[in-house]
């Protein structure tokens, strides 16, 4: 994903990045990010679809959210149609970070 979103000009993001609430209390190691702009880019294998792994990623999820982040979630079959289902949304997170 990451080789991706760099051939379709988007900026590096940072791997495994750590995201932490303002007091420093963990919430996520996140696959990539662009902690400028409060942007994630999750890939989500075959060992997300387990109930209790779902549930706790359901947690995960809001808790990102909670911090400000947009996260991009991305699956198996959105590796199919990178542009759209890949690069599209980043960007469009990325630009939207940027409005004023």
């Amino acid at each position: 994903m990451r080789l991706v979103l760099l051939r379709a000009g988007l900026p590096e993001p940072h791997l495994n990045w750590t995201l932490c609430t303002a007091d420093g209390v963990f919430v996520a190691r996140l696959d990539m990010a662009y902690p400028d702009h409060r942007v994630a880019v999750e890939y989500d294998g075959r060992q997300h679809a387990d109930a209790d792994q779902f549930r706790r990623d359901a947690d995960r999820w809001r808790a990102i959210a909670r911090e400000g982040w947009t996260l991009i979630r991305v699956v198996a079959h959105h590796l199919e149609t990178p542009m759209q289902d890949i690069v599209a949304p980043v960007r469009h997170a990325l630009r939207a970070a940027d409005a004023p």
